[in-house]
């Protein structure tokens, strides 16, 4: 077996008393998994694979960056190209008739006409409410695993236009199967797996979160003999082990979930270890009494389920890249390999289709409640991921119902625009509002006459425009995962990109003031980035701070009070020193319950500025003074419906971004000091 040299290989089978509930452990490489599989064909689909789903002679490949690809499988060994329907970051699909639904990420999901594979169509995109990482069909309903934010519930009645109905706050989801009323979600850093009642679509209700041998991700639900199992893939993806080596291994739990609310563990299966930071991604399925687990630099394993409590490993394949997801058809099996292409594996006497089975689920709802916060709620027909205020007016970024204008206080609708993409951030000045409208880039529009906004201008077209400020002439965008991009908009009808800067991890915040008049300062996933927009020769990276130990990840939100920068990070908020922007003095720090990110600041008075935190994974907003020496007092968490992106004020008013609960007015006295 190919397992890098710094993999810790353990070597030992237990089949009894392992650990609480568990009724068989087998751990490590110094034990046979069986027969070695061939691998027959090999193919380059274009792009990294991800993903696949096979019906009726076709595969359906999802390729990363390069989208979705089909293939001829006439001939089940030599697949041959069919089509392609471009998509950001194609990373699973499902299928149901004319359609494919493919998790697409940042780009939210694609529902894709392959009524003729070889042509698939985009017939439209679904703006999920975080990256969409995985997708399930189930009736009527789309199971949607959207990372940080929870699980998502969609209505696919009318699969043109896709409905949300409602989410499940259930850690970081990565992947879900669906088995009548109840969603099985494997959740990857809580490593769990979270069991959800479907009965009310709008309003899903966690019934157990189960405990993984590690960070939870792909799983599979047993059919005919083995219904009422979950067997739940999980693994890590650095050397964060528990003090006892055994808390975050790569392999696979089993789980008896014939009473979803007293779920139980019957069998551990411990692969050996191996570190990467990425990708991270961990599979199984499950056909007849076989199991197939798609094991990253492990590869391919197959296991003998019959009994689910001793699973008896059969035979492994030694795929030549990083085995990332898989299907099993009659004889062969199917790796996604994200190093290596498509591989074909043959597997004679054990690989069969699997029969899909997700029994009735519940039918979606025509329509679901209103989610009302605070004074007055908005309820747009879109998701409401950014706000900017102007005078009177709301200026409202509402994902796929584009750009809406609001009067205020009444919040009464007077005008909108409709955009190419979907809107996620606002900024309005001077009668000009720019939009960061997601895969269309950024949209400028004269808002002179708020009733009747007129599109000036786009940039960025194809680069994924996900938050942007505006500097006097210049915007600053952020795109993709990690990227800042500066356009010139002296002509707003003809901006003019300045240049590009990579961060190397996920963007999250542009601070919205300027770092000493020059200074663009941008929190992301390893910490704080300082980018001179008048360096010689244009934009660039001045300085790189890493705060991962201060912050316990990141940095997510950032904010500039003078010299001082104030930041979110994993349930706190944290004062810095920035005078020099070479170097990121700490000064002071407060934790709070609700998961801090984007930062709005309000006036500073007596040398204390008010401060409000959105908190889109834990829902609500965090309020805190920060004082002129750094101290930071925690005025207020107030718990919200959806997941708070952004915060504006309008005055004593103060308007929370709430994505698909609508926009909220919130009451004064509750902010105000």
């Amino acid at each position: 077996m190919r397992v890098p040299m710094y993999a810790r290989l353990i070597g030992m089978i237990a089949l009894a008393g392992c650990a609480a509930g568990v009724g068989a452990q087998m751990e490590g490489d110094g034990m046979s998994w069986g027969r070695e599989l061939p691998i027959v064909a090999q193919v380059d689909p274009g792009g990294p694979v991800r993903a696949l789903a096979i019906r009726d002679g076709v595969a359906y490949v999802c390729c990363d960056y390069f989208g979705l690809v089909t293939l001829d499988l006439s001939d089940p060994r030599a697949p041959k190209p069919l089509g392609r329907c471009d998509t950001f970051q194609a990373f699973d699909v499902a299928l149901r008739g004319d359609h494919a639904f493919v998790a697409d990420r940042y780009g939210g999901v694609q529902v894709i006409d392959v009524s003729d594979p070889a042509n698939p169509s985009l017939v439209t995109t679904y703006d999920t409410i975080e990256f969409a990482t995985d997708v399930e069909v189930a009736g009527d309903l789309l199971l949607v695993p959207c990372r940080s934010h929870g699980t998502e519930v969609v209505s696919i009645a009318d699969p043109a236009h896709p409905r949300h109905l409602g989410f499940a706050r259930c850690g970081e989801s990565q992947g879900v199967q669906v088995r009548g009323n109840f969603a099985y979600v494997g959740v990857w850093h809580e490593s769990m797996l979270a069991i959800l009642d479907l009965t009310d679509p709008c309003r899903p209700e966690i019934v157990t979160r189960h405990p993984l041998h590690g960070y939870g991700y792909g799983l599979a639900l047993g059919t005919g003999e083995l219904a009422g199992y979950a067997f739940v893939a999980h693994g890590h993806h650095d050397r964060t082990l528990g003090a006892d080596g055994t808390n975050r291994g790569h392999g696979f739990d089993v789980i008896d979930v014939r009473d979803p609310a007293r779920s139980e563990t019957v069998a551990h299966v411990r692969t050996p270890d191996y570190y990467l930071r990425g990708p991270d991604s961990w599979q199984c399925v499950v056909s007849g009494t076989r199991l197939f687990l798609a094991d990253g630099l492990n590869g391919l394993f197959v296991f003998d389920v019959s009994d689910p409590t001793a699973p008896q490993p059969l035979a492994l394949c030694d795929t030549p890249g990083y085995a990332h997801n898989l299907a099993v058809a009659d004889g062969l099996v199917y790796v996604a390999d994200y190093r290596a292409g498509l591989v074909v594996v043959e597997a004679e006497g054990l690989a069969t289709p699997p029969v899909p089975d997700v029994g009735t689920p519940p039918a979606p709802t025509t329509g679901c409640p209103p989610l009302s916060c605070g004074e007055a709620t908005y309820a747009s027909g879109g998701q409401v991921r950014g706000v900017a205020v102007d005078g009177e007016r709301a200026f409202l970024a509402s994902g796929s119902a584009g750009l809406e204008v609001l009067a205020l206080p009444g919040m009464e609708r007077v005008g909108g625009l409709a955009l190419e993409g979907i809107a996620y951030d606002v900024a309005v000045e001077g009668g000009l509002v720019c939009i960061a409208c997601g895969p269309a880039g950024v949209a400028l529009a004269d808002v002179s006459q708020p009733t009747a906004p007129e599109l000036i201008a786009t940039a960025l077209e194809g680069r994924y425009a996900r938050q942007l400020v505006r500097f006097g002439e210049r915007l600053v965008v952020l795109t993709g995962n990690a990227v800042i991009e500066v356009l010139s908009i002296a002509d707003p009808a003809a901006p003019e990109l300045l240049g590009t800067v990579k961060l190397e991890h996920f963007g999250w915040q542009i601070a919205e003031t300027l770092l000493q008049g020059r200074y663009v300062v941008v929190g992301n996933g390893f910490g704080v980035r300082v980018i001179d927009l008048d360096a010689e020769g244009g934009p660039a990276l001045a300085h790189a701070h890493d705060t991962r130990q201060v912050l316990s990840f990141g940095t997510n939100g950032v904010a500039l009070i003078g010299e001082m920068l104030l930041a979110t990070g994993h349930r706190q908020l944290r004062t810095f020193d920035l005078s020099d922007p070479a170097q990121l003095r700490p000064l002071s720090e407060a934790r709070v319950g609700l998961a801090p990110v984007r930062l709005t600041l309000g006036e500073t008075v007596d040398g204390v500025t008010r401060a409000w935190a959105a908190c889109p994974t834990s829902g609500g907003v965090v309020i805190a003074d920060v004082h002129a020496d750094g101290r930071i007092e925690v005025v207020a968490q107030t718990p919200t419906p959806g997941h708070a992106s952004r915060v504006a004020l309008a005055g004593e008013r103060v308007l929370v971004a709430d994505g698909y609960a609508g926009l909220h007015l919130m009451a004064p006295g509750a902010t105000s000091r």
